[in-house]
């Protein structure tokens, strides 16, 4: 991972494919941080970080992914994200929904609920953009 600040999070409706991009601006200026991402299976029930309440994700099945390592607030105290922390996309091949699970202490996580037998895998975006892409296929 090439920075430490998650700045969107979006999902790119396709046919064959839907793309979840988690994009990531420059680093902090003096920030010795080493950014960690993974990606994880998930089952529900899920819970919000920290606060332990119901969070509800559709689909028939589930990742995690999750960062750690990350600034989550600039010099000012204002937050680096800040896009929404649910997506619902509709008419997609896969991805129900990207739902922010918690945001504590330098960690960012992140449910991807999917429908379909397919498979999520990641890949990392190129330098200039930074940006993870997590794509959700449907069944073939």
């Amino acid at each position: 991972m090439r920075s430490d600040r998650l700045v969107g999070v979006s999902v790119l409706k396709g046919d064959g494919a839907d793309l979840v991009l988690f994009r990531f601006g420059p680093s902090a200026p003096t920030s010795t941080n080493q950014p960690i991402g993974r990606l994880e299976p998930a089952s529900p029930p899920f819970t919000m970080d920290p606060s332990g309440l119901p969070l509800e994700v559709p689909g028939s099945r589930f990742a995690r992914v999750r960062f750690s390592g990350l600034i989550l607030y600039d010099e000012a105290g204002t937050p680096t994200l800040t896009g929404p922390d649910r997506l619902d996309p509709a008419g997609g091949a896969a991805v129900r929904a990207v739902v922010k699970e918690g945001e504590f202490e330098g960690v960012s996580s992140w449910i991807v609920g999917f429908d379909g037998a397919g498979c999520v895998t990641v890949s990392p975006g190129d330098a200039a953009t930074s940006i993870i892409r997590v794509e959700a296929t449907p069944a073939s």
